[in-house]
């Protein structure tokens, strides 16, 4: 093997993944045996390449380092390779020896495929519970809801059935708590209403004279966002998500709360999801009501509290309000008007429900 032949192997195998340590030993046992004038350029070449080896390992193992520890929950080595873009065999081979010493120091193995991790949680910070003020936000509601409590970071979750009024119940919300945060923008993520929709919808506030189109333009940014709703949250903003949708995999739309709720901090949201009436809960299954501490259904013309976590107590003897319900005609581009009292009892809400029209002009009946 002549010097030019070893300087030509080296650079074979270091490109074929071989480490430094690797690429030194064999570099030392092939060394001896060189025929022809081995001289200390050719040495020098040699040494540079193992190096160069070495210093690209450095900043692979470095990078990946760096990449792991801005994840998020679970997180795999080809993910790791698209981002950090490596597509040749060398850096996936370093990368993947990277990620395997960073094992039970930074990141754990999650579940049975192959190449899965989950960062190690390593925040055991204890809540300051005591020094809390127990101020709710002074939060308002569509159709006199007035019972529940709601706090910084809370989520409210409305599951209604197509045609129901989650949209209006949005916007109405929207409008009464514009105030809430003074100087800050309602964040409103939209998926279907078209622009010319929005324009009729604010027109019709205009024209009531419950709210101008410059006021709106002032306190609410709308933007359409059809997935990554959480990816457009402002932590310390009103956030109404209109709504959460995943037609493959409804599943999903759970773990798409919590991931909602985590990028809270003094901000709330309130998430909107389609409901079958054939169903008991909203699209994604009663997994979407764990986070929420406001649940609230909207079915036949009927608003119902399906889960209310915190509520308001005047008296000693105050029960929870979840399972409170009243029935609610919906005249017009934006009202809510309720229709009954707040009762626990179905067939009277249902009754009401079925006068939605009873004293209503012309001009305010539903189309």
């Amino acid at each position: 093997m002549t010097p030019d032949d070893l300087i030509q192997a080296i650079r074979h195998l270091s490109s074929s993944g071989m480490p430094p340590l690797k690429l030194g030993e064999f570099y030392e046992a092939l060394k001896p045996s060189m025929n022809g004038n081995f001289t200390e350029d050719h040495h020098k070449e040699i040494v540079r390449l193992i190096s160069s080896v070495d210093s690209k390992e450095k900043n692979i193992a470095q990078e990946v380092y760096e990449w792991v520890t801005l994840q998020d929950g679970i997180m795999t080595v080809a993910k790791c390779y698209s981002d950090l873009g490596y597509v040749n065999k060398q850096d996936k081979t370093t990368a993947r020896v990277a990620f395997h010493r960073l094992i039970d120091k930074i990141i754990e193995k999650s579940g049975d495929q192959s190449g899965t991790y989950r960062k190690i949680q390593t925040d055991d910070t204890e809540q300051q519970w005591w020094e809390a003020k127990d101020k709710p936000l002074n939060v308002q509601f569509p159709l006199n809801l007035t019972q529940a409590k709601i706090y910084p970071g809370n989520i409210i979750l409305v599951e209604g059935s197509k045609s129901q009024g989650k949209t209006r119940f949005a916007l109405e919300f929207a409008r009464l708590n514009r105030k809430l945060f003074p100087g800050r923008k309602i964040i409103y993520q939209n998926v279907e209403m078209a622009d010319d929709e929005i324009s009729a919808r604010v027109n019709a506030f205009e024209e009531s004279g419950m709210w101008t189109k410059d006021n709106f333009r002032q306190t609410v940014k709308v933007q359409r966002v059809t997935s990554g709703w959480w990816d457009f949250i402002g932590k310390e903003d009103i956030n109404i998500i209109d709504y959460l949708l995943e037609y493959t995999e409804p599943y999903k739309i759970a773990q798409y709360v919590f991931n909602i709720h985590k990028k809270l901090t003094s901000g709330i949201a309130l998430i909107c999801v389609q409901k079958d009436p054939s169903k008991l809960y909203g699209s994604g299954g009663y997994a979407i009501r764990n986070i929420p501490r406001l649940v609230i259904s909207l079915q036949n013309h009927v608003i119902k509290l399906e889960d209310v976590k915190a509520f308001w107590v005047n008296s000693p003897d105050d029960h929870n309000p979840t399972g409170l319900m009243r029935s609610y005609s919906m005249p017009g581009l934006w009202k809510m008007i309720p229709k009954s009292e707040w009762t626990r009892d179905e067939n009277d809400v249902k009754s009401k429900s079925d006068k939605k029209y009873e004293g209503l002009d012309e001009f305010e009946r539903e189309e």
